[in-house]
Parts: C-alpha cells; sequence; structure tokens
C-alpha cells in the first residue's frame, strides 16, 4: 500500500517487532487520525494473523502425535495379524498331527488282530 497519499511529505512510519508482534505507528503523533485508524486495523489483522500461526502451529503438533499413534496402532494391529496367522498355521499343524495319530492307532489296532 502507498502511504504517501496519507502522510505528506513529513510523516513517517515505524513497524517495529515486539515480542513477536508486528506493530505499525505513525512517529510524528501528527493529526492523522485516518492513518492511525488503519494502522489499528492492521495491528489487529496483524494479531489475527499470529493467532492463526500459533493455532495452525498446535494443530500441527497434535496431528504429528494422532500420526504417531496411527502408526503405533497399525504396527500393534500387524503385530496381531502375525499371530493370527501363526495360529492358523499351529491348528493346521495340529490337526494334521491328530489325523497322523488317528492313523498310528488304527494301524496299531490292526496289527493287534493280527
Amino acid at each position: 500500500m502507498d502511504w504517501t497519499p496519507y502522510l505528506g511529505p513529513t510523516a513517517t512510519i515505524l513497524v517495529f517487532v515486539i515480542g513477536g508482534w508486528i506493530a505499525v505507528k505513525n512517529a510524528n503523533n501528527s493529526r492523522f487520525a485516518h492513518i492511525e485508524a488503519k494502522q489499528a486495523a492492521m495491528n489487529t489483522k496483524l494479531e489475527q494473523m499470529a493467532e492463526d500461526a500459533r493455532i495452525n502451529r498446535d494443530l500441527s503438533k497434535q496431528i504429528a502425535a494422532l500420526m504417531t499413534k496411527v502408526d503405533d496402532l497399525a504396527k500393534s494391529v500387524e503385530k496381531h495379524n502375525n499371530v493370527v496367522e501363526r495360529m492358523a498355521v499351529m491348528e493346521r499343524d495340529q490337526q494334521a498331527m491328530w489325523k497322523r495319530q488317528d492313523d498310528i492307532n488304527s494301524r496299531v489296532r490292526e496289527l493287534e488282530k493280527e
């Protein structure tokens, strides 16, 4: 924005940062009330932008924490799935062992009859 039409040749605008906040001030403390109103509006807008940035940082931290929890849950689910797969293999092997045991028992009975 071109401030020249509002300030005149002798006006000075100071822009400074205090504690992370940007402030704009008319250094002449002159009679330009409309400039001071615009400066107040700019300060308000800058404060809103700083607050939005803080909120965005907080949200980013929360999202990062949630993503970490999701990753941990995914690992837990993967471990659980591995256990389920191994149990299915064990049950299949156990059934094969019981069948083999039944076959052996049948063979023993046949040998005892002879």
